[in-house]
């Protein structure tokens, strides 16, 4: 499966129209970032799906998260990732758009 572009994968990772408002200042001020495909790869390698135990290929219910977002002082590397399930990767969404939107405005 292709990777949704920014815009699409936060909306389809969070509901209501607050989220969307947040989602999209994050975005349009260039406070979120995508995980790279080869960190995202790289992530994967070492640390294997919670519902598939694969280390490859798509994970049913779960995603790929940043445990502190890129825009607040986090790295693009593996090691600042996390697998979340979808309720709470659709959470982590919202406060990190937040945070983003938050740090975007000082």
């Amino acid at each position: 499966m292709a990777s949704a572009s920014p815009p699409t994968r936060v909306l389809s990772l969070c509901r209501g129209l607050a989220c969307a408002a947040l989602a999209w200042a994050a975005l349009c001020t260039g406070a979120y970032a995508e995980p790279s495909d080869v960190e995202r790869s790289a992530f994967q390698k070492y640390n294997s799906c919670p519902s598939t135990g694969r280390r490859s290929g798509e994970c049913p219910g779960y995603r790929i998260a940043y445990r502190v977002a890129p825009c607040v002082g986090g790295q693009d590397r593996w090691t600042n990732m996390q697998w979340l399930s979808e309720p709470a990767a659709r959470e982590k969404a919202r406060s990190d758009a937040a945070a983003c939107a938050a740090r975007a405005k000082k």
